[in-house]
């Protein structure tokens, strides 16, 4: 986990393709198409820092110029201060899948203590939103 938490105006999030059956994937905002995450594959994960605020995501097949085909769209209320976990899970062709879950975005805020040291992981995208 990302132990650092954003200042008030800002949100982090991190992006975790848990689709099995899903290809890698950008994941850019509805409203200008710029990309918070790019090409993430099954099993990877990572994250981005954005200003606080109410967003649509669209999960586009990964493309050099995060511009595939919407696969889906989700709106997210993201709060100042806060860290999320935005996990992809299900399936796109469930009738084809031994579970027929359905694709979906489930947006979860993460826990976070203050330990009194910084760390972690790079992952976070420096895009302009």
């Amino acid at each position: 986990m990302d132990s650092e938490l954003p200042p008030n105006s800002s949100a982090r999030i991190r992006a975790v393709h848990a689709s099995p059956d899903a290809p890698a994937v950008d994941i850019t905002l509805a409203s200008n198409g710029n990309a918070v995450f790019d090409g993430v594959a099954y099993g990877e994960s990572g994250y981005a820092t954005v200003p606080a605020g109410d967003y649509t995501l669209d999960i586009r097949g990964d493309t050099e110029n995060n511009d595939g085909e919407v696969v889906a769209s989700y709106d997210v209320s993201l709060s100042g201060g806060e860290v999320y976990s935005a996990f992809a899970v299900g399936y796109l062709s469930p009738d084809n899948e031994p579970a027929d879950t359905n694709f979906a975005l489930v947006v979860s805020p993460d826990t976070m203590q203050s330990t009194g040291s910084s760390g972690g992981g790079s992952g976070s995208s420096g895009v302009s939103y």
